[in-house]
């Protein structure tokens, strides 16, 4: 029964999955994947990300995503920055194992506006391959049901091979950001927003397996904002955040808030010393799923670990069940002396 009901939810959504790209819940931990305007758009010289889910293992076989990336500043001053940065994702969906490995890089100018507020723009370029397994044995086809079940001995009756294949990609984005600090170290009183818009896919590149089919991969907008308020005189910040896109047939929505809790002061001085933050919260992504999140951040380090908890029409065979996430994020202390007029969200 478990797979009869995933069969027909599989075929109902089966539109809107052949159109998406990877997504992880913890959006605002793979700030690059998001929009190449956000390379260097953080308090420091340099920020190394990795990112992991592992997703609907209690319906099939998993689901699983890696994603690394890495930026940094260049030629910068109080006004003027400008950012550098490389990522790198895999997945594998199914017995199959289709998936995609892209590598990417990306460039991204920065102008202080005020102050308090400035603007970015970014570029990427990609390469990326689609790829299934080499094993046969683990495709199935129409062919090889005798009548009573699948039978492994009858010809698939299948012409074409399935190749893999490999593809260039486009990017661009902006971000917006305004905000400013504390008073004074233990004031809590800082206030930032940030709002960023990209479009992914630009050159829409041909999506087939066959020689002698063609489909284009849907271009993509993202709209993403986020913002980081302190209570006065506390040690709590609230940081609500969402992640909207549209992809062809596909969109998704994701919308909630972390709450942080200030656990050490920072040092303004030598900035070796970071400050400390734990934090939980929640998301809703729109008609699919609730997501617990948690994470710690010290001495540069921040772990994020969430879980969903599957709301869609799988959740019959999932029992809600939907998958576990992993972030970890490293910023080492900063060396540069204009590093303090980026606004100080996480």
């Amino acid at each position: 029964m478990k797979k009869i009901i995933l069969i027909i939810a599989l075929a109902a959504t089966q539109s809107l999955i052949k159109a998406q790209d990877i997504h992880f819940s913890q959006f605002y931990n793979a700030p690059l994947l998001l929009n190449p305007a956000m390379v260097g758009i953080f308090n420091g010289d340099h920020r190394a990300q990795i990112n992991y889910k592992d997703q609907w293992r209690s319906v099939a076989a998993p689901y699983k995503t890696f994603a690394a990336s890495y930026d940094t500043r260049i030629m910068y001053s109080n006004v003027d920055k400008f950012g550098i940065g490389a990522s790198f994702f895999s997945d594998a969906a199914g017995d199959l194992k289709m998936g995609t490995n892209q590598f990417n890089i990306m460039a991204s100018y920065q102008k202080q506006l005020t102050p308090e507020m400035g603007f970015a723009f970014g570029i990427e370029g990609s390469i990326a391959q689609k790829k299934l397994s080499s094993d046969v044995s683990l495709q199935q086809w129409g062919n090889q049901y005798d009548g009573t079940a699948y039978n492994p001995n009858l010809p698939t009756g299948e012409v074409n091979t399935i190749d893999n294949f490999t593809f260039g990609d486009f990017t661009v984005g902006t971000v917006w950001n305004y905000g400013y600090n504390e008073k004074y170290i233990t004031a809590n009183d800082q206030f930032n927003i940030q709002l960023g818009l990209a479009y992914h896919h630009l050159n829409r590149p041909k999506q087939s397996f066959w020689a002698d089919k063609s489909e284009k991969l849907y271009s993509k907008i993202v709209f993403h904002g986020l913002s980081s308020i302190g209570l006065s005189n506390t040690n709590t910040s609230i940081v609500p955040q969402f992640m909207y896109f549209n992809q062809g047939p596909a969109q998704e929505l994701n919308l909630g808030t972390m709450f942080k809790f200030k656990l050490q002061e920072g040092s303004q001085h030598t900035m070796w010393i970071k400050e400390a933050f734990a934090g939980v919260g929640g998301f809703y992504r729109w008609k699919d799923s609730f997501i617990l999140a948690t994470a710690l951040e010290f001495q540069g380090y921040a772990l994020g670990i969430s879980y969903d908890l599957n709301t869609s029409n799988l959740k019959e065979a999932s029992k809600l069940r939907g998958g576990i996430e992993f972030s970890l994020r490293y910023i080492p202390p900063p060396v540069s002396r204009f590093y303090g007029k980026t606004p100080r969200i996480r």
